[in-house]
Parts: C-alpha cells; structure tokens; sequence
C-alpha cells in the first residue's frame, strides 16, 4: 500500500484477514476513503485505539494541530500488531493507549514479549516500528525485508 501512496490509517489485528492458503489480508480500507474526504481526524478517534502512535494520541507535542494517519503512523499500528500476536494479545503500551503512549515518550523500555518465535531481528523491527519519533522508524519496505530474511532463514 504505502509504495502507493496509500495509508490505511487503521491497521489492527481485527482488519487481518487470513484466506484460505494462509496468506494475510490487510482489509478496513474504509478508513482511507473517509480520511480522504475529511482533511484531519478527530483526536479522540485515535486515543481509544492500543495501536496509535503517539502523534495520533497527542498532536500537539509533536507541532500538530490536528491527528493525520501518516505512513509513519501505520508503521506504529504494524509494531503494535506484531507485539501483540508475539505477547498473546497484549497490547504494547497497556489497556490505556494514551497513559501507555505518556510512559513511552517518557522513555519506558518496552517489555519484551516471552515468545519461542520471537527472534532478536524480529523483536527489533517491532522496537524499530514502535519509536515514538515518526522520522525514526522503520518503513514497510524495511518491515518487508526483515520478514522476507526471517521467513528464509526458517526455511533453511
């Protein structure tokens, strides 16, 4: 999506899908639609989802007036969907995204998941994904050959 130059503005593990030879789905695309006829989102629409990233959640710490889905803060619902299948459900910043989102830009490590999968290039593509300063983290393209190189090196 995002080497189209579309942000999904909405990704959570309620819009995988799985078909039926296994292969993920991204769906709720209606996010995309709406944020394009609506220029800026209501803040309180990010602050109830565990995923946001914290330019979402609070806009005016980091120079904004007004919370925008970005690429960068897709990359932040990717980490925090990929936390939470390794932590068993477990959002990564608590049940209360916004108090979650305080501590992390705070400087809170975040917990490591106990997950035999979980490997360290794993585990640092979901950190890379979830740094709190959206020019920091990691983009689809990089999130795609981190798990491109685990899927081969598990075949092997």
């Amino acid at each position: 999506m995002h080497r189209l130059d579309v942000v999904h503005g909405d990704i959570k593990i309620t819009n995988i899908l799985v078909d039926a030879s296994g292969r993920a789905r991204v769906a709720g695309l209606g996010a995309v639609y709406i944020s394009s006829l609506v220029p800026g989102v209501d803040v309180d629409r990010f602050s109830e989802v565990h995923g946001s990233a914290p330019e979402l959640v609070h806009p005016k710490l980091f120079g904004l007036t007004l919370a925008k889905a970005t690429k960068e803060s897709d990359m932040h619902a990717f980490g925090a969907l990929a936390y939470e299948v390794f932590a068993g459900g477990a959002p990564p910043f608590g049940e209360d995204n916004a108090t979650g989102i305080r501590l992390k830009l705070g400087g809170r490590p975040l917990p490591r998941p106990n997950h035999s999968e979980l490997s360290d290039r794993l585990w640092r593509m979901i950190e890379g994904c979830l740094e709190s300063t959206p020019s920091q983290r990691k983009t689809s393209t990089e999130v795609t050959v981190t798990l491109d190189t685990e899927l081969n090196s598990r075949s092997s």
